[in-house]
């Protein structure tokens, strides 16, 4: 297990976010409904670098009980995507934007399911967990998952499978982190950063 310096860790992940995120070729993605999420890095209480997620709340009509990053759609009032993570951070876990330092995108990921184009914003916060989350919002949020990126860079806790949708083969990622899988367009986030990650 790799354990990264956060120092040297932003260091490189500043290097490797500048260049602007491609976007899909899938025509059907470009139409999409625009969203985006936080990508929340912070040093832990270990000094190292910690990755934050929420569990959704079983109430919810879409990806009940999945794991996620902070974030949803786009506001009309929202002047940016970057905006819109902050604003959907606040309103999920209470983050405060004063907190929270833009570092850079990472690829779009397009869901096919529910018609979203979800721009990653990578972020560093400032704090512990219980300062970065101090209000969740049980309406949205069942639980706030703070994990370490060591562990979660670990290959023995991820692995993929060819799934076919509509005829076109398309992999999909799981992370089996403790009791918690993360799957979908939240895997494919982490797996686009844990790809950016000094070897």
């Amino acid at each position: 297990m790799v354990l990264y310096d956060m120092g040297a860790l932003l260091a490189h992940l500043r290097a490797a976010l500048t260049a602007p995120a491609a976007l899909p070729e899938d025509p059907a993605a470009l139409a999409a409904r625009p969203a985006a999420v936080l990508v929340p890095l912070h040093a832990g209480s270990d000094g190292t670098p910690h990755l934050i997620f929420t569990e959704r709340a079983q109430t919810l009509s879409r990806h009940s009980g999945e794991i996620s990053f902070p974030g949803g759609k786009r506001d009309p009032a929202d002047p940016s995507l970057w905006a819109t993570a902050l604003r959907e951070a606040r309103e999920e876990i209470g983050l405060e934007p004063a907190r929270v330092t833009f570092l850079g995108v990472l690829p779009p990921v397009f869901t096919v399911v529910s018609n979203y184009l979800i721009a990653p914003q990578v972020g560093l916060v400032r704090g512990q967990l219980a300062e970065i989350a101090p209000a969740v919002n049980p309406a949205e949020v069942a639980a706030v998952i703070d994990a370490p990126l060591a562990v979660l860079a670990d290959p023995a806790i991820h692995h993929t499978e060819e799934w076919m949708r509509n005829g076109i083969p398309r992999t999909i990622y799981f992370y089996q982190y403790g009791p918690h899988r993360i799957w979908g367009a939240t895997a494919r986030i982490l797996a686009d950063l844990l790809r950016l990650l000094p070897q």
